[in-house]
């Protein structure tokens, strides 16, 4: 039986991302509809279809939200920057960033440019350049101006097309890559709508457990010759987390202009060597630059009020998908408001034990195990294997 249904919806849901949400939530479903900006602080959804789908789409609603823009903003800039100084002069088998240019100027001021882009989204969004400022318990201390996201629109056209172009540019040097395959074992938070960025629940393949039970499936353990903890399933086995496990568990969550462009190069999931984990990331650097100039297009402003909120009793959990990988937190609360215990998993860590297995067997295959007359260039093949999964000093030792 097909029905439809009006909702209203009020709160900061003007120029968040909030209508590209609703869109891909009711596209999944089969239902059709508007959204319309009632104008202050209110939308109106007509959403019609089967009846079990309409009340899906309700209960959904009430549950998931869009990812914020400040949020997307961090992935944009953390994708180009690896891409640019990292991936980019191993690819191409250059020493630096600074040979790229030499080589690739065109492509090179592109990438440079998007960063800036993206330095300057940050600042408007987030309060500052680097490391953001803005966020507090129930969201934001302040919306920015309307006039300071329109000043960020005369460039959003150009981040496409410098982002479609830089993709491309990646996709031409897949020749580059490795041939031989690896087992990428995925750890991501699950998320059957949106491309993951917040969740409850976490997956690994068949394995789906619930963020407070994240301790209980993925145990530390510590080497003699590392004072980091590392961290590997309880099943024993290793895992990764970030972009090419976000890729290969959510492909289908892209946009379609995204998916078709990968898919027009033969890069379809599941990417089987980390090699591919630039393209992982160019995908995602397509995406949320799209998603990003939604939000500058759709933006109003809207006044925010400081939200009320209790500190009660209690053990705590949370996760995000951090651009590196999921980025897991827990914290014991005592009756006066203090934190007793607290624990953080930063992705790094999560990933030092696929480093090291991953770079073991790359040298074995290109044929550089035990060879000491070739020391130097087993170094340097390993440095490149590090480099893939954009690890964080400081993170690792949190």
């Amino acid at each position: 039986m097909k029905i439809a249904h009006r909702i209203k919806i009020v709160g900061v849901v003007q120029g968040v991302g909030f209508r590209p949400f609703v869109y891909r939530l009711a596209t999944n479903l089969n239902l059709f509809g508007y959204v319309v900006n009632k104008g202050g602080a209110e939308v109106e959804i007509f959403i019609e279809g089967e009846k079990r789908n309409v009340e899906k789409f309700t209960e959904l609603l009430e549950k998931e939200k869009p990812p914020p823009a400040i949020f997307i903003n961090e992935h944009i800039k953390s994708n180009v920057l690896h891409v640019l100084y990292l991936q980019l002069p191993d690819l191409l088998n250059a020493s630096s960033s600074l040979e790229v240019f030499n080589k690739n100027p065109e492509i090179y001021k592109m990438a440079t440019d998007l960063f800036m882009w993206s330095r300057k989204l940050m600042k408007v969004l987030g309060g500052r350049f680097h490391n953001i400022v803005n966020i507090r318990v129930g969201g934001v201390y302040s919306m920015p101006e309307k006039k300071e996201v329109e000043a960020l629109s005369s460039q959003s056209e150009r981040a496409i097309t410098y982002a479609r172009k830089l993709s491309e540019f990646v996709l031409d040097n897949q020749d580059k890559f490795p041939s031989y395959e690896q087992k990428i074992k995925p750890l991501v938070l699950c998320d059957a709508i949106e491309y993951p960025f917040i969740s409850r629940n976490i997956c690994s393949d068949e394995m789906r457990f619930e963020i407070s039970k994240f301790e209980e499936e993925v145990v530390p353990e510590q080497v003699p010759y590392s004072n980091s903890l590392r961290y590997r399933l309880r099943s024993g086995e290793n895992y990764v987390v970030g972009p090419i496990s976000r890729f290969n568990t959510s492909f289908y969550n892209l946009r379609g202009e995204v998916r078709r462009m990968l898919k027009s190069y033969g890069c379809m999931p599941p990417l089987k060597n980390m090699s591919y984990s630039i393209v992982a990331r160019i995908a995602e650097l397509y995406e949320f630059i799209l998603r990003i100039t939604d939000f500058i297009d759709n933006y109003r402003y809207v006044q925010v009020n400081e939200k009320s909120f209790e500190i009660k009793e209690g053990t705590y959990y949370g996760a995000v998908e951090a651009p590196r990988g999921i980025l897991y937190h827990r914290y014991t609360v005592n009756k006066r408001g203090l934190i007793e215990d607290a624990n953080i998993i930063p992705p790094t860590s999560q990933n030092l034990i696929s480093m090291e297995a991953f770079s073991m067997y790359h040298l074995e295959k290109i044929g550089l195990i035990n060879k000491a007359e070739q020391l130097e260039k087993a170094h340097q093949e390993v440095q490149k294997i590090i480099r893939l999964f954009d690890p964080c000093i400081s993170c690792s030792v949190h």
